[in-house]
């Protein structure tokens, strides 16, 4: 055997196996520390504070037409590009 499969070898040894006893006594205490009670405690907290604070919705098509729509009507026609045209052709 090669120097480079015996070290690829002893890598693999070296890692914990998942059927290991200390990697599933690892798995048992993270899930056993806490009782159904507490962890469901724990979940009707969180998804309470989420209610409290619930993600922005993006604006509807409609919602931004309309805010475009209103602040273009805001501004007085003599701010345009157009009307300084047709104040040079006499309209104005």
């Amino acid at each position: 055997m090669s120097d480079t499969h015996k070290k690829e070898e002893e890598t693999e040894d070296e890692e914990d196996d998942y059927m290991s006893a200390a990697f599933l006594q690892e798995v048992s205490e993270t899930t056993l520390n806490q009782t159904y009670s507490a962890r469901r405690r724990k979940v009707l907290a969180d998804q309470k504070q989420r209610s409290h604070n619930p993600p922005k919705k993006p604006k509807t098509h409609h919602d931004r037409e309309k805010e475009t729509r209103e602040a273009g009507l805001s501004k007085p026609l003599s701010e345009g590009k157009g009307y300084e045209l047709l104040k040079k052709m006499g309209w104005g």
